[in-house]
């Protein structure tokens, strides 16, 4: 391969070119792909058919050169967890467009029942071929897929007036908070979390000294994405009632306190 140039020289009326040859140039053989990682949720929420569906695909774009030559492309079998499809897509561009896409994580699945954070990933590699010099390019595509969630912990039944308290909230992705129902609260304890899947967050509240018995108000923790479904608690107000014991004389009693 060669390349020509002119170079002119001109001094007063006088003219003069002087040509330059380039020979033995080799374009550099190269491979770029648009992603080096893809991530995907484990499932996206329908609010028209209401219920959990595949996550969106994801288009992953392939450029080689130089295209002086013939090259072949070539999706390699993938390797790692899931059910990943590569399909292409017509496109106008002169690179070759891929639309990649994976199926929904079951939230019944073991994997999740045992962690619920789980997430799986496979590599997805993309050879392009040089038969000219009978050369080859491989790069690969990390492809992860995160099933999001939240765990919420220190639940009770029913809580005291006057008392503090504190739900654990541990989840891998942000989190928002609703409250709804009565005035139980001395103060409104909304709040936003991030994800946070080893220590979690604490969500706090204080119950009114006056707060009215059975009264109640629901916590409500979502994700502003709709990445995991909606968890909602009740806090019921209980007062404290002391309890009396009858106890035979020199008999010992255990008295439970809250």
């Amino acid at each position: 391969y060669s390349r020509t140039a002119c170079i002119r020289m001109v001094a007063g009326g006088m003219t003069h070119d002087i040509l330059v040859t380039q020979t033995g140039i080799d374009a550099v053989f190269m491979l770029r792909l648009s992603h080096s990682e893809f991530v995907f949720s484990g499932r996206k929420w329908d609010s028209n058919a209401n219920q959990w569906t595949n996550p969106d695909p994801q288009e992953l774009s392939v450029n080689w050169g130089p295209r002086r030559w013939d090259y072949e492309m070539n999706l390699t079998d993938y390797t790692g967890e899931g059910v990943v499809t590569v399909d292409p897509v017509p496109s106008s561009s002169a690179e070759p467009q891929f639309e990649i896409s994976l199926e929904a994580i079951s939230e019944t699945d073991p994997k999740v029942l045992e962690n619920p954070f789980f997430e799986r990933s496979s590599r997805l590699g993309i050879t392009a071929w040089d038969q000219e010099r009978n050369e080859s390019i491989t790069k690969q595509v990390l492809i992860r897929q995160v099933f999001y969630s939240l765990v919420v912990k220190n639940v009770r039944d029913y809580y005291f007036q006057g008392q503090a308290y504190s739900f654990n909230v541990k989840s891998n992705t942000n989190w928002i908070t609703t409250i709804t129902g009565d005035n139980i609260f001395t103060s409104d304890p909304a709040m936003n979390g991030s994800g946070n899947t080893v220590q979690g967050e604490n969500f706090t509240f204080t119950i009114r000294n006056n707060a009215a018995v059975g009264a109640s108000a629901t916590v409500t923790f979502s994700s502003p994405d709709n990445l995991f479904p909606p968890q909602t608690y009740a806090i019921l107000v209980q007062d404290v009632q002391p309890n009396c014991y009858m106890v035979a004389p020199g008999n010992n009693v255990l008295i439970p306190v809250s």
